[in-house]
């Protein structure tokens, strides 16, 4: 009886002993007690594949916490939200920032801080959130994994563009552009004398051009004096109109007189003119029908019937 009283009291000690070194390990395993930690929450925009509950997290390579939580953003899927236990003691500021790492060739992730200058305020809890968040940088990875993606993206685009550019149709225009080059090339080669002699007499355009550049001021001057002699012409011209003014005055009177008596004078003349160049006329037509008149005089004139 005794001996079984023996083995019942040691298999419950062995029992509570056993759940004590549990409690223990677990307590050692998570290093932290509930009072010795605060919460922090983190929102990852990256993958969290290979992070996980108890997830270590750092500050400078130093394990300074673990991963409490781990779950969906429910206000936003495309993030991940992590919550952070970490210790007490360690000042987050303004400033900080989280980025998920992997740790060694074993790919285990983790959490890294980083940042916060020693001045800078400590890090507070918004009024939305329960907890302060600390801004999550993305990893290296994730960076490279981006650029790639876009790399390979650009390349596919690339590979499509030159495919469409290498297509039947415009392999074989370009065939015919260098097919129309080579023939322009041979034409200038055989025209290359022409050319040598277009470019000779270019040359000789562009000096007698500069000879003329280099006369334009003289050309210039000239034309300065040109103008200056106008002005002075047109200032002669000004008084001679002034000039014949006056005598426009002076000649109305005398046109007057001219209209009232000479004019007068002069038709008079003029007819009178008019008579003495008929009777000439009339003589000579006489002289012309009978020259002898010049010697004799003119010839009698026969008498009529009833005239002897």
């Amino acid at each position: 009886m005794g001996s079984r009283v023996s083995y019942t009291v040691v298999g419950v000690f062995v029992v509570v002993l056993t759940a004590a070194l549990v409690a223990a390990g677990l307590w050692l395993a998570t290093g932290l007690r509930q009072g010795d930690t605060r919460l922090y929450s983190i929102y990852l925009t990256d993958s969290a594949a290979g992070l996980g509950r108890d997830s270590p997290v750092s500050y400078r390579g130093v394990d300074v916490g673990q991963v409490r939580e781990l779950d969906i953003d429910p206000s936003d899927p495309r993030r991940v939200h992590v919550v952070a236990a970490l210790r007490a003691d360690l000042p987050v500021r303004e400033g900080i920032s989280a980025t998920l790492k992997m740790r060694g060739v074993t790919g285990i992730a983790y959490l890294d801080l980083s940042g916060g200058a020693p001045d800078a305020p400590p890090l507070q809890a918004p009024a939305d959130e329960p907890y302060p968040v600390i801004p999550y940088r993305e990893s290296l990875l994730m960076r490279l994994d981006t650029a790639v993606s876009e790399g390979l993206d650009s390349l596919d685009e690339l590979t499509r563009q030159v495919s469409e550019a290498l297509s039947e149709d415009n392999r074989r225009a370009l065939a015919e552009t260098l097919a129309n080059l080579a023939r322009l090339t041979g034409t200038l080669a055989e025209q290359s004398e022409r050319i040598d002699g277009m470019a000779r007499r270019s040359e000789e355009v562009l000096d007698g051009v500069n000879d003329s550049v280099a006369r334009l001021p003289d050309t210039l001057a000239a034309v300065e004096a040109a103008a200056r002699s106008l002005e002075d012409t047109a200032g002669r011209f000004s008084e001679a109109g002034t000039e014949l003014t006056g005598l426009g005055e002076s000649g109305r009177e005398g046109i007057r007189q001219l209209n009232e008596d000479t004019l007068p004078r002069i038709n008079a003349l003029t007819e009178e003119l008019r008579r003495t160049s008929g009777r000439l006329e009339r003589t000579l037509e006489s002289l012309s029908r009978d020259p002898q008149q010049l010697l004799y005089g003119p010839a009698r004139r026969e008498p009529g019937p009833g005239e002897r």
